[in-house]
């Protein structure tokens, strides 16, 4: 019973010089741990967090790939208003064809990257959000990849195989 509560103590002491090689990182006495999040999208996520003002926070400099960092983020660290907030700014503002746009002009303008294609491709497959798929799959399957620089057909390898089977 004594074990219960008991705390799992570090493998080296506090104190002991280590420079990762065992696993464990101590910074200044403190264990370290390394997270694999965009310092970008944590940055923008405490720009909300800290004046706690969602709706008045300014947001006119967050772009497309701004706030798919957002989504990520605050999904993964269960932000759900955040989370929430930044996938309905990306469909009403970024992802999605307003109703009073002209699709030609619209996909010229958001969707005239073959990577950034791929990137909300990724995006929507990995936060399940499947409304913002169309208009970058149209884009690829309706690009002239022969007009395109080698580097833009090779973005497509990122794709998994059925989604390049649907592009083709």
């Amino acid at each position: 019973m004594a074990d219960l509560l008991s705390l799992p103590q570090p493998s080296l002491p506090l104190d002991a010089p280590n420079d990762g090689s065992l696993g464990d990182i101590v910074y200044n006495g403190v264990p370290f741990v390394v997270l694999h999040d965009k310092a970008l999208d944590f940055a923008n996520v405490l720009d909300f967090i800290y004046p706690k003002t969602l709706p008045l926070a300014r947001t006119t400099h967050l772009d497309a790939d701004d706030l798919m960092g957002i989504v990520r983020f605050a999904g993964k660290y269960l932000i759900d208003d955040l989370k929430d907030w930044a996938v309905m700014e990306l469909s009403d503002n970024h992802l999605i064809l307003p109703q009073d746009s002209s699709s030609k002009y619209y996909l010229d303008r958001h969707y005239s990257s073959p990577n950034f294609c791929v990137g909300v491709i990724q995006f929507a497959r990995e936060c399940s959000l499947p409304g913002f798929l169309p208009f970058a799959f149209y884009a690829l399957a309706t690009e002239d990849w022969d007009r395109r620089p080698i580097e833009d057909i090779l973005c497509l390898d990122q794709l998994s195989l059925e989604d390049r089977h649907r592009i083709h």
